[in-house]
């Protein structure tokens, strides 16, 4: 069976697909280089080959890959944290037997004015 020929389309979302980070298909079916802002012909991928081979793709690239921050999250240390928590739990305990020592506060109030 002989081979078909892939569709412009089909040639640009393969190199999307492949450098997820660098291009972008336009709705032309071009390449789209995010780093360099640049469109690019995938008609052939030697096109390809050497727009990322250039200096300025490659200097984009570097300085994109310096610039990201690292994936690693800091946290407050355990001690602080927790005494943290601690803290606001003690406060909502005491807030919430105010509350329920003031209805309580109010009836007596109200039975010790009402009429005999």
């Amino acid at each position: 069976m002989p081979k078909s020929k892939a569709s412009a389309s089909e040639k640009a979302y393969a190199v999307k697909n492949k450098y997820p980070s660098e291009f972008k298909v336009n709705p032309g079916n071009l390449l789209f280089s995010m780093l360099c802002k640049k469109n690019i012909s995938c008609d052939k991928s030697f096109n390809v080959q050497s727009h990322q081979a250039s200096a300025i793709h490659r200097n984009n690239l570097q300085d994109v890959s310096n610039e990201r921050p690292s994936r690693t999250q800091s946290f407050l240390p355990v001690s602080r944290h927790d005494s943290f928590i601690q803290t606001l739990v003690e406060e909502e305990k005491i807030l919430s037997t105010q509350d329920q020592k003031m209805p309580n506060m109010l009836q007596r109030d109200y039975k010790d004015e009402s009429p005999s």
